[in-house]
């Protein structure tokens, strides 16, 4: 599978990494398996699309990923989400995520997009 997820409990953190070909299904099983698991409760979580190939990812696919966030959505409102990019194409799509979600009806926790690994976990760790 081209999206790997680490737990690490100790720093409350959920770590993904995505790499080759990521399509909506993909996206939306690790919606489902991760967001509904509720030992992550209150975590942060970093997504690292750094490495992978969005090329099947439509705007309606995003539109579709944060619509069912609310159904799917363990984490705390509270905790952070950090997104990792690094081609324009990567960017795009994630800050159309992010602009999808930040409009949404239900409040959505704090998303933000980042360049890289160290420049996210800075964030994470401020309160």
């Amino acid at each position: 599978m081209p999206i790997k997820t680490l737990y690490d409990n100790e720093s409350g953190l959920v770590q993904t990494t995505c790499s080759g070909k990521i399509s909506y299904t993909d996206l939306s099983n690790y919606q489902k398996s991760v967001w509904l698991e509720p030992d992550v409760t209150g975590f942060n979580e970093i997504i690292d699309f750094s490495e992978a190939d969005l090329s099947e990812i439509s705007f309606s696919d995003l539109i579709s990923l944060a619509e069912n966030t609310p159904k799917v959505f363990a984490l705390s409102l509270h905790s952070k989400l950090a997104l990792i990019t690094k081609t324009d194409h990567q960017k795009q799509l994630i800050e159309f995520y992010i602009s999808v979600n930040t409009l949404a009806e239900t409040p959505a926790r704090s998303i933000k997009n980042f360049d890289s690994l160290n420049n996210a976990l800075s964030w994470l760790s401020e309160n």
